[in-house]
């Protein structure tokens, strides 16, 4: 079996969050940026601060997938026991924070779909957005008006989310919070 792709536990596994920090620090301090205004320092720090924290969520997710262990067989719903495992499945996430990419062990069987028990350890959800994303398209989407919402998740989300997605984004939410109205 080929070794796992993402670097090993520990602190190790914060490099690229750790030299992006560093970056930030250091053109903070940088004599240039001690002339700037401080709403353009603050502007700056905004905005390579959430690429920070982007790579740290990616960190924290590639050490997780370093440390997942394989197990002897997985058996779904479905009820048809998986014995066959491959590392370095990967699958999209868009958050809060940015695009990330969350690879985990899939356990196959032909055949069959594929089970990935480290989605239920991370609760991801079905979809490509996350929680805390899909809170933020509710609470923005509320009015119902997709052309402020967008510019809502711009300034929250410092990117620009497109109509169409958010749209399906919209949609998943609605299939997610239409059971909860009856209750």
């Amino acid at each position: 079996m080929a070794p796992y792709p993402c670097p090993e536990p520990g602190n190790a596994a914060y490099t690229a969050c750790r030299a992006l920090f560093d970056a930030l620090i250091t053109r903070l301090s940088d004599s240039r940026m001690a002339e700037e205004p401080e709403h353009a320092v603050e502007q700056f720090i905004a905005g390579t601060g959430r690429e920070v924290l982007r790579q740290a969520l990616q960190d924290h997710l590639d050490a997780r997938a370093a440390e997942e262990q394989r197990l002897p067989e997985v058996t779904g719903a479905d009820q048809v026991p998986r014995r066959r495992a491959e590392p370095g499945h990967t699958r999209l996430l868009s958050t809060t924070l940015g695009q990330v990419e969350v690879t985990r062990i899939a356990y196959r069987k032909p055949g069959v779909s594929n089970l990935h028990p480290a989605d239920a350890r991370l609760a991801l959800p079905e979809g490509r957005y996350s929680f805390p994303l899909q809170e933020a398209v509710i609470h923005e989407t509320v009015t119902g008006a997709l052309r402020q919402a967008r510019d809502g998740l711009d300034r929250i989300l410092g990117a620009r989310v497109g109509t169409r997605q958010l749209r399906a984004c919209q949609d998943v939410c609605v299939t997610i919070l239409c059971p909860l109205r009856s209750v």
